[in-house]
């Protein structure tokens, strides 16, 4: 296993393709991760940005 910090351009089309393989193989709704990961982007820039007032 090799850990690396997130580039979300190069990283992100992997993560979503992993998450709706997950839901494929467990037979659960296909959008249900990939959404839940796509909210979690847009909450952690929003926090960074605009309660640490850094540009983005």
């Amino acid at each position: 296993m090799i850990i690396k910090k997130f580039n979300k351009k190069e990283d992100y089309e992997r993560v979503i393709q992993f998450l709706t393989n997950c839901y494929k193989e467990n037979k659960n709704m296909v959008c249900w991760l990939p959404e839940r990961f796509d909210d979690l982007l847009f909450r952690i820039d929003t926090l960074y940005h605009d309660e640490r007032g850094l540009e983005k």
